[in-house]
């Protein structure tokens, strides 16, 4: 399947308008890793009327690693020029999440739901599914000139890998490096350059990694939160 999904891709130029209607159709119906990059990339790789009419839908459908790779390739479209202030109040969200304020005339109340959006959308699931787009919320969130609440956020989503018999080696790596990076800490040992891959990976205990995080914040954190004004 990933093979022939791949295939489609780097022919996605030559795929007609009903052609675009399946895959598009395949990707609201299937949530499969092995085909999932390679049929986005069928939608996003070379503008066509279609193909802009899924990345739509795929742009409203509540599944993160459709909408986002939706809308990435609608702005760099510039699908989305002079129509910000009249998107449906969910893609209003979504885009603020996916590409900050530019275009917006009032982001006083955007801005908060987009925040809350990306503290709760890094799931296991999708840590399954689309890691880029894993990565590219990690950074978000810690980019929030709210501390407090990026931290919060940063913990809440380690919170969700706790407990998996193996947590994910890559986003539990650079949540924690961010907090050590703030917080002037060495949780698991990983230092705090959070640009720089965690080499073998395969010898840290991540679960143990995510515990000793969890446990920071429940403890020392807050201890020192309830004194303080960080």
């Amino acid at each position: 399947l990933q093979d022939a999904a791949d295939a489609l891709a780097k022919y996605s130029d030559k795929l007609s308008d009903e052609e675009i209607g399946r895959v598009k159709e395949i990707l609201l119906s299937r949530d499969d890793y092995m085909i999932l990059y390679g049929l986005r990339t069928c939608l996003g790789r070379t503008k066509s009327r279609a193909k802009v009419d899924a990345l739509w839908e795929l742009a409203m459908d509540e599944r993160l690693w459709l909408w986002w790779y939706a809308i990435e390739k609608l702005a760099k479209w510039e699908e989305f020029e002079g129509k910000y202030d009249s998107l449906p109040d969910k893609l209003k969200v979504r885009l603020f999440a996916v590409m900050g304020s530019d275009g917006f005339s009032n982001t006083e109340q955007i801005a908060p739901q987009a925040n809350v959006l990306l503290a709760e959308s890094l799931t296991p699931k999708l840590v399954e599914l689309d890691s880029p787009a894993v990565f590219k919320i990690i950074e978000k969130i810690a980019a929030n000139p709210d501390r407090r609440f990026a931290t919060a956020a940063l913990i809440d989503s380690l919170r969700r890998f706790e407990g998996l018999y193996l947590s994910p080696a890559y986003p539990v790596g650079k949540t924690v490096k961010y907090i050590n990076l703030w917080y002037g800490l060495d949780i698991g040992g990983l230092g705090n350059d959070v640009n720089r891959q965690v080499l073998e990976s395969h010898k840290y205990d991540w679960p143990a990694i995510t515990a000793e995080a969890i446990e920071w914040y429940d403890t020392e954190y807050k201890a020192a939160d309830a004194n303080s004004v960080r």
